[in-house]
């Protein structure tokens, strides 16, 4: 039981992390300039990972594959 709930709460952060990455590209895309920081590329790409990595954890907890 206890590594359903864990997988609901890595679901969950996974969610928040991929929608704030989005936004976060989005809010560039609409609003960059030359002065916009040349290694939001890097943070961007790190955290889709981090959400994908999350998803996965979570989807393994919940169908109890760790």
């Amino acid at each position: 039981m206890l590594e359903v709930l864990a997988g609901i709460a890595c679901l969950l952060l996974a969610v928040y992390q991929l929608f704030t990455a989005y936004k976060l590209f989005d809010n560039t895309k609409k609003h960059g300039n030359k002065n916009t920081s040349p290694f939001l590329l890097n943070s961007l790409w790190s955290g889709a990972l981090i959400g994908i990595i999350l998803l996965s954890v979570g989807t393994g907890l919940i169908v109890n594959i760790f």
